[in-house]
């Protein structure tokens, strides 16, 4: 589905091309030819993910601003409704896409306070696509210092949360079902997601009970990674290199630390007992049948 003209003249599309080796830039143009409108960048070296994040921040001349990662489609219908919401809704620091409990049908939903709106995001602040952050606060921030955390852009979502007496959550299913995982990683899982991640929320968050909440907030994720990470020794394209050292030194003190590790092993025999007995039945329904068929 192609953009309507009403939403191509309220919009600026910028394409940023890292100094990429494929065809991006003959793809770019031939769309271009039939009529796409959108500004076309192409750094004349690889600066990096974040160095091309922080880039495309600083190009952007919108009021509003929306990183979308390349393996992250927009519905376009999705896309009219939040343009109309962020054109009738006063100054706002940050939308953010719930894609998650879309079941909910509430649209936008506007947020007063700003540990609410944190409360109501949660560790998807990390997910890029899905936060739409007021521009003016990209000047306001010393990405220079986030380089090399992988959450260089989080910072900005954040201060933006916090200045602005509105934010929103926008309900709905805006991205199409296609996710290319096979790129993810390349970094330390424990530094990014426990010492980067945690540190960053710390500098800017004074609330100690909202910290104490962050930090419960991202560890259901944390563990699920952790037990495919090290237990299951499916690393992918992550490092995993004092692992443990970190989560001890970060959730030791931790009481949901130490139950989930203590439910683990009773999760697994019960998954594995729950295998055992339904091949039992599987295998006496077969003899069953075969009993069956000899009386018949």
């Amino acid at each position: 589905m192609s953009l309507s003209f009403d939403i191509q003249n309220r919009i600026e599309i910028i394409i940023s091309d890292n100094c990429s080796s494929d065809d991006t830039e003959c793809i770019v143009k031939t769309a271009c030819a039939n009529g796409f409108q959108c500004r076309y960048i192409r750094n004349q070296k690889n600066l990096g993910m974040d160095g091309n994040f922080v880039n495309c921040f600083r190009i952007a001349s919108g009021k509003y601003i929306w990183l979308l990662g390349d393996d992250d489609f927009i519905k376009i219908e999705q896309l009219e409704k939040i343009v109309d919401v962020l054109d009738t809704t006063p100054e706002i620091g940050l939308l953010h896409i719930d894609h998650i409990r879309t079941d909910s049908n509430c649209g936008a939903v506007k947020l007063y306070d700003a540990d609410d709106m944190i409360r109501n995001i949660g560790y998807w602040i990390t997910f890029i696509s899905a936060n739409i952050v007021n521009g003016k606060y990209v000047s306001r921030i010393n990405f220079d210092k986030y380089m090399g955390t992988w959450f260089t852009i989080m910072p900005l979502y954040i201060t933006a949360i916090q200045n602005e007496p509105i934010n929103i959550i926008y309900y709905n299913e805006v991205f199409d079902a296609y996710n290319d995982s096979s790129s993810n990683g390349g970094y330390n899982y424990f530094e990014v997601f426990v010492v980067n991640y945690l540190s960053i929320w710390k500098e800017f968050i004074a609330n100690k009970n909202l910290i104490k909440w962050i930090k419960k907030d991202i560890w259901p994720f944390i563990f699920t990674n952790t037990k495919q990470l090290l237990i299951q020794n499916k690393k992918g394209n992550f490092k995993t290199k004092n692992g443990i050292c970190i989560l001890l030194k970060y959730y030791g003190n931790e009481w949901y630390f130490w139950l989930d590790w203590l439910k683990y092993p009773w999760g697994v025999i019960n998954r594995k007992m729950r295998r055992f007995m339904t091949s039992l039945c599987v295998k006496d329904i077969s003899n069953q049948s075969d009993r069956d068929v000899k009386e018949i």
